[in-house]
């Protein structure tokens, strides 16, 4: 589904920000969230994602903000690695019909003195060898976090995200997030497709949006995991579709080493997606006749 749905909740929270008192409604920021995420005129949405985004980048600066799970606002996704030194915020907004915009932030957790980065959506995801930071980012939802090591023992963490690339294709993305001082770089050199191949920064998906692929990491095979997708014609034209089997990259010594085949995998679908249709549709999203 490409749309998060939930209840909105009411919590009033006060704190001093930048040496003034300060309000800030957490109900305020539940309702342009609701609002952004279910108006029908995109014009109301992306002035409710205006609001939302200028209320909750103030919250975020907020010592009471760190124990906040954001469990009651649905519409968000929070992604912590198992050191929970700090976590991944992001959110999509329909800016128009089938067309996304995407939000997020860093936020550094257990007595960490660093302000939240903020990410900014400013192009398409197209390449799996370029490098980019908060403020080139191409936008996703990270449903995934796995902490590793690079050959020069830097930490990194593999994350997984979904994109809802164009009206008609998805994405999903296996990306490689590494946190300094001056911010944080997205795509490293260190899946390696074979000995013959240029060593890739990322792992792009893409299939048709009528489709279902998944992406995953097994942490017990200790593999990144994702569907094979193929060409097929329809009457609507090209489609990517999974046909069943499943590629993978396994972590070695720095680096993660593709595999053409794994075997007997069964997959988690994470969030992420076109909101469910109401009517029954066929594989290409047409809408199936009812039977007499």
């Amino acid at each position: 589904m490409r749309k998060l749905s939930g209840l909105p909740f009411t919590l009033l929270v006060t704190w001093c920000l930048n040496a003034q008192n300060v309000t800030i409604s957490l109900t305020d920021i539940s309702f342009y969230a609701d609002v952004m995420v279910h108006a029908s005129k995109p014009v109301h949405r992306m002035r409710a994602a205006t609001e939302f985004l200028r209320l909750f980048k103030d919250y975020l600066n907020t010592p009471e903000s760190s124990a906040n799970t954001f469990k009651d606002l649905p519409w968000l996704t929070v992604v912590t690695p198992q050191d929970s030194t700090f976590r991944i915020i992001t959110w999509q907004v329909e800016e128009d019909l089938q067309t996304f915009r995407y939000y997020g932030y860093i936020q550094f957790l257990s007595g960490i003195d660093h302000p939240p980065l903020e990410f900014r959506d400013t192009r398409s995801l197209t390449s799996e060898y370029a490098s980019f930071d908060q403020g080139t980012w191409y936008g996703a939802i990270y449903y995934g976090i796995q902490p590793f090591k690079t050959q020069d023992k830097t930490d990194a963490y593999l994350l997984l995200g979904f994109n809802a690339h164009t009206p008609t294709i998805n994405q999903r993305v296996a990306e490689v997030l590494i946190l300094q001082s001056s911010g944080a770089t997205f795509g490293s050199p260190v899946f390696n497709p074979t000995d013959s191949t240029e060593v890739k920064s990322r792992i792009i998906l893409e299939y048709t949006d009528v489709a279902s692929a998944t992406m995953r990491f097994d942490r017990e095979k200790e593999l990144l995991i994702y569907d094979h997708v193929i060409p097929i014609t329809t009457p609507e034209g090209p489609a990517l579709v999974p046909d069943g089997s499943y590629h993978g990259y396994r972590y070695t010594n720095g680096m993660w080493h593709f595999i053409d085949s794994v075997f007997n995998i069964i997959m988690d679908e994470p969030p992420g997606g076109r909101e469910p249709q109401k009517e029954k549709r066929d594989l290409f999203g047409r809408e199936m006749k009812k039977k007499d």
